[in-house]
């Protein structure tokens, strides 16, 4: 149910409980055979304005008079428009046969992750449904993806980012996401893997200033979020800023963010 749903978010320390309009966000991505998908705002006859959500999301995923640094302010509002758009914007994104960590890495370099920590949190939500929609047998459903997901981000600044304390271990990251797949546990290997790949590559994303697609991504500045209210696993200080992900490494530094999204496949027709 929605509500023991809600009260395991508790037990993952720094993120915040589902939002509660995000199930008038989970609409189809593609129509099924034999008619059209039918969603809240498509039943009200908002024909024009999915239309609109697709010129709109064509351009922000192609960078058609967008910086990077612009893209997520239309994917992070709480409207049914920006989650139109998020939704035909993800769908871009084919993340079939990656690892949630892979295609994480390949989200991150296609927009810079800004806003408030809601806001953040929003926009991981929309990633988390497409990645369950391209892999649907890799997890229950999208909400155990987002619960990974942002376990993800966190560990990745706990990782990689300033703290007043010692750096999680593997024990304790799969130990934080006890029961956190829909009331069950994530597969102890897969967390361990998870594990072993923030901690050996961190995260990076796009920089604020790209202009296209094709240009090399230089440094770029952490997030402004809040602070998250409780703290991380074992660490003394308060948690990372969901979504805040330390600057990549420098040309020729040895970092790498994973597959840029320049290297994403072409929408579907």
């Amino acid at each position: 149910s929605s509500q023991s749903h809600t009260s395991q978010w508790g037990r993952i320390k720094g993120i915040p409980p589902p939002l509660p309009d995000q199930s008038l966000l989970c609409v189809p991505l593609r129509c099924p055979p034999g008619g059209p998908a039918v969603t809240p705002a498509l039943a009200n006859g908002g024909q024009g304005r999915r239309a609109e959500a697709q010129r709109l999301a064509t351009r922000l995923f192609h960078l058609d008079g967008f910086k990077r640094s612009q893209v997520a302010a239309f994917l992070r509002k709480n409207n049914d428009f920006s989650g139109m758009v998020a939704q035909e914007y993800l769908d871009y994104f084919q993340f079939g046969g990656q690892t949630l960590d892979q295609a994480l890495r390949s989200f991150l370099q296609a927009l810079v992750l800004t806003g408030e920590t809601q806001e953040r949190e929003r926009i991981l939500s929309h990633f988390s449904r497409r990645y369950h929609h391209c892999n649907p047998g890799a997890f229950p459903s999208p909400d155990a993806v987002h619960s990974l997901t942002c376990a993800i981000m966190l560990l990745n600044t706990d990782l990689h980012g300033q703290r007043l304390g010692r750096a999680m271990t593997s024990a304790e990251f799969v130990a934080n996401l006890s029961g956190m797949m829909d009331g069950q546990d994530f597969p102890r290997e897969q967390l361990k893997a998870l594990y072993s790949s923030i901690r050996s590559e961190k995260l990076a994303w796009a920089a604020a200033l790209g202009q296209t697609r094709l240009e090399a991504l230089p440094s770029c500045a952490q997030g402004d979020g809040p602070l998250l209210p409780q703290t991380w696993g074992a660490n003394s200080g308060p948690a990372p800023p969901l979504g805040v992900i330390p600057p990549p490494d420098p040309p020729g530094g040895g970092g790498s963010g994973g597959r840029g999204a320049a290297g994403d496949p072409p929408r579907p027709g």
